[in-house]
């Protein structure tokens, strides 16, 4: 899991984690960097879309006892 603490959100700090952790796997043999992100968070597609992810298709959340409300994944990915 990753996310940025809010007072440094929009201070390019995400793309630079996004950077590191694409880096990493390019060194490490991979070809793609998938990522699932929950649907109530509909601010984070948008996001993850301009650092160049796409959505691939969806998922179930399987933590479901905490929930408050049905959710499910949305499973996106990026070349690396």
């Amino acid at each position: 899991m990753l996310s940025v603490d809010p007072p440094h959100q929009g201070t390019g700090l995400a793309k630079r984690l996004i950077e590191e952790v694409e880096d990493y796997c390019r060194d490490a043999g991979c070809s793609a960097l998938d990522i699932e992100v929950v649907n109530l968070r509909e601010e984070l597609p948008p996001l993850y879309e301009a650092f160049g992810f796409s959505k691939t298709g969806l998922g179930s959340f399987s933590d479901t006892g905490q929930l408050k409300r049905p959710a499910h994944l949305i499973l996106m990915s990026k070349p690396v």
